[in-house]
């Protein structure tokens, strides 16, 4: 047997790696968090007595640094790049915050500029240290593993950017295919479709929650022949000429069984696919309007992408493409403000870096022992996921089952029944998944036993290998996704050369477990081969995948991360949604799908083909959404130090207090406040600069000491959570790679953070033809 072209064996191991790698990157070089800080302020905090009434020679010194560091950050905020940056995420900010803090007047006296003052410093820190990949703020690229050596080569470009693309946000191109969509009042082009969640057997429509509804000859003849592409008149006048299908098709329509928008599914050209809709209806009454609307849009896009490099063109752009919309859609051209990936406007710009990275043999030989390590334990994470799932799933069939009296349940009332146990967000696990990271901690502390005293705990992969092989014993691949764990890496390194001499340390940012993270949307539509993207993934799952399709509502849905790009026709789909966001193969109905009890298992069983599938397959995909960012070695502790294996550092050494110990966050004096923050930085020897992270925000915030505007953002968020009865927890880690840690340069020899994405394969399934 061979290995297929996109895998390549991981060291000596069976595990397999891809060949494709993203990599994410920061836009803006890493230094500009320097001009958020004052070395001076830092030299005087560390030589000020802690225990002495503050003294005016540090409030001159704390007045002088905040004076530098704003006019520092007015600087940075009249930057055409960071003027743009902020355009493209957040165009209010630019006229609201960004543009006024440049203005003449007041200073850090006046409440409002300080605010400003603030929250250009928060994207200052975002745009400098973190790797987001939004924008050429944050640019994507693919690496290559190679055979061969050297263990990294780079190949820098003379641009920042190779390529950018503007893309209608999904949900913009689905309001205007609403707008445009047919009165169901009986117009001659109007092409219905039967609501795919539902099951037609004969005269009865079988609905994802097991209700029986009894139809009328015409409408279960209405039902079985709408597919969404020929009129209504076209089936009457060649299928039922004898019948009058109107009344039964609005009755249908009325109730939500019979569709009739222009159904525009999520990816990463949705215009595309409304065009396609489009000119299937070349006779009907308003094509000509229809098209000449859309456009009209495209050629606002076009404008939108003409205006890179000029952040005033872009938010001119913008304007005039959000007014056009709403005049079209009748709908506000902006969404969900605030939330990670929400797209929250019509558009937005997704970016290739002009760079070229191979990683070699030596590389994957560096990390394979630590990293198979790591491996067995999230394989065995997903086998006690599916454990625990499964003993819920069956208390769950038992209890519905014994409230209705039947032996058998609908899969879509056990799954609104299940939802509380696998629904997750990235601040709180489900309480299944909660135990289990505790069980998957206190395996981990036997096999480290970590000196909590220390600051370093190093441990050798071969000295360890036996004991996680014993904790951590499993075998099996419980569900088809699986098969596949992300993790995220980080090279410390001055340079590619100093990496190609063995000058360097791997950091683990995070490992997502039971996921490729690299089959977002945001990453493929940025791959030269999507095609051959798409390959390895039906490769790794064969015909195993099913995917439970969500609602285009579900808040969990976007243009660039949610639905996965890389979905296969050949793979199984369920949907229990009138309006499910894709479409890349059939779709089962929620009401063809039930769950019976076979011997110890429950099964579901399809009543379209008669299939079995194993319910854990079946809600695989939420369970991997669960279980995503469950690998956490390590439980909380008031202190953990730095953990390397061989030299892949597992865990960056962090801090964990209580918010409500935190009092010097409440000071009023910012002098004093930040007095204190350094003095109580010097107690708990954290270092100047590193990450923390506070239940009142998703993501880890970047933090230097010596900063004036960054202690105070961090005490603002202390503040916040105390405010806000969420959880008091305050975690702080160390800054690795810190600032003189990144190897990625530019053409102008500036550097930038970046970070691997990895995929994985576990060997036990794959399918029986590839390579063990």
């Amino acid at each position: 047997m061979t290995t297929p072209d996109h895998l390549v064996p991981l060291g000596g191991s069976s595990w397999r790696l891809w060949r494709h790698v993203a990599v994410r990157s920061a836009g803006f070089p890493v230094d500009l968090v320097l001009a958020l800080t004052d070395r001076r302020l830092a030299e005087f905090a560390d030589g000020e007595d802690a225990s002495t009434e503050l003294s005016q020679a540090y409030r001159d010194a704390y007045a002088d640094a905040t004076d530098r560091v704003s006019r520092a950050l007015t600087g940075i905020a009249a930057d055409p790049s960071f003027r743009e940056a902020i355009a493209w995420q957040s165009p209010h900010l630019l006229r609201t915050c960004v543009d006024k803090l440049t203005s003449p007047v007041a200073g850090a006296a006046n409440s409002k500029w300080r605010q400003r003052l603030l929250t250009t410093a928060s994207y200052v820190q975002r745009y400098a240290v973190k790797n987001d990949s939004i924008g050429f703020f944050g640019p994507i690229a693919w690496a290559a593993v190679t055979d061969e050596a050297p263990a990294l080569t780079v190949h820098i470009g003379q641009d920042l950017l190779a390529r950018r693309t503007v893309y209608f946000e999904w949900w913009a191109i689905d309001a205007v295919a609403r707008a445009m969509s047919d009165d169901p009042a009986g117009l001659p082009g109007w092409r219905p479709r039967s609501a795919p969640q539902n099951q037609l057997c004969g005269r009865t429509l079988i609905t994802p929650n097991g209700k029986h509804l009894t139809l009328t000859e015409e409408e279960a003849f209405l039902l079985r022949e709408c597919d969404g592409r020929r009129p209504l008149e076209t089936i009457q006048r060649e299928l039922a000429p004898e019948l009058d299908l109107s009344p039964a098709a609005l009755s249908l329509a009325e109730r939500g069984l019979l569709l009739h928008d222009l159904d525009v599914p999520v990816s990463a050209t949705p215009e595309d696919a409304l065009a396609a809709l489009l000119a299937l209806q070349p006779d009907h009454p308003h094509a000509q309007e229809r098209r000449s609307a859309l456009d009209e849009l495209l050629e606002l896009r076009s404008a939108v992408a003409d205006a890179a490099g000029d952040a005033d063109r872009v938010i001119d752009a913008l304007d005039a493409l959000g007014t056009a919309f709403e005049r079209i859609s009748g709908e506000l051209p902006t969404r969900r403000p605030g939330q990670h990936y929400a797209g929250r406007t019509v558009v937005y710009e997704d970016t290739n870096r002009d760079v070229a990275i191979e990683l070699g043999q030596p590389v994957n030989d560096f990390l394979a022992e630590p990293l198979e390590l790591l491996l067995l334990a999230a394989r065995w994470l997903t086998c006690r996921a599916a454990e625990l799932f499964r003993a819920r799933f069956g208390e769950i069939f038992d209890r519905l089952c014994a409230r209705t009296g039947q032996d058998q349940v609908p899969l879509a009332s056990l799954y609104a029944a299940a939802t509380p146990d696998i629904f997750f967000s990235l601040r709180e696990p489900p309480p299944i998944v909660d135990s289990l990271i505790r069980e998957f901690s206190d395996k981990w502390s036997k096999v480290l036993a970590i000196d909590e005293v220390s600051t370093r705990h190093h441990v050798r992969a071969a000295d360890i290998k036996a004991a996680v092989e014993a904790e951590f014993a499993s075998s099996d691949v419980p569900w088809s996704s699986a098969v596949h764990h992300s993790p995220d890496l980080m090279l410390v390194a001055d340079s590619p050369e100093a990496v190609n001499r063995g000058d360097f340390l791997a950091v683990l940012g995070e490992l997502h477990v039971a996921a490729n993270t690299v089959e977002s949307r945001l990453f493929v539509a940025q791959a030269e081969d999507q095609a051959g993207l798409l390959r390895a993934a039906e490769h790794d799952h064969g015909d195993r995948r099913v995917v439970s399709v969500p609602s285009k509502e579900s808040s969990q849905v976007n243009s660039r991360t949610y639905p996965a790009a890389l979905l296969s026709g050949g793979f199984t789909y369920w949907t229990q949604h009138p309006d499910p966001s894709v479409t890349p193969g059939r779709i089962v109905p929620a009401g063809a799908l039930r769950v019976v009890r076979e011997g110890t298992r429950l099964v579901v069983r399809s009543d379209v083909d008669g299939r079995a599938f194993d319910l854990v397959e079946m809600f695989g995909e939420a369970m991997s959404g669960a279980v995503l960012n469950s690998f956490r070695m390590l439980p909380s502790a008031p202190h953990r130090p730095r953990v390397t294996i061989d030299r892949l550092v597992v865990s960056r050494e962090s801090w964990t207090f209580d918010a409500l110990d935190l009092t010097w966050a409440a000071l009023e004096d910012a002098a004093a406040r930040h007095h204190a923050a350094w003095s109580w930085r010097r107690t708990h020897r954290l270092p100047e600069r590193g990450f923390y992270r506070v239940p009142v925000e998703d993501k880890p915030i970047y933090l230097d000491f010596g900063s004036p505007v960054l202690v105070d953002l961090f005490a603002r968020a202390l503040r916040r959570t105390v405010r806000a009865n969420a959880g008091t927890t305050v975690t702080f880690s160390e800054m690795l790679p810190d600032l003189d840690g990144t190897w990625l340069r530019d053409s102008r020899g500036r550097r930038y953070t970046c970070e691997f994405r990895l995929v994985l394969v576990d060997p036990l399934g794959l399918p029986a033809d590839s390579a063990t």
